[in-house]
């Protein structure tokens, strides 16, 4: 299984259908159609309050404390 992004070489094609893509770079690939303008399917998982507190920790320590100081 390989993912391209490119431009399709023939007129028009259909999921299934053998075509040949062309990149951003010029290197010519020739497969099957899976999918089309697939979306992306990963995420960053849940939202973990005690990593937002250790981000405001973290950048007060670097910084040499508050902004108030």
């Amino acid at each position: 299984e390989l993912r391209v992004r490119g431009f399709l070489q023939e007129e028009k094609a259909e999921v299934g259908e053998l075509v040949t893509i062309e990149t951003a770079a010029g290197r010519k690939v020739y497969g099957k159609i899976e999918s089309v303008e697939p979306t992306h399917e990963h995420n960053f998982g849940d939202y973990i309050p005690e990593l937002a507190e250790a981000g405001i920790e973290l950048t007060r320590w670097l910084t040499g404390g508050d902004e108030d100081e």
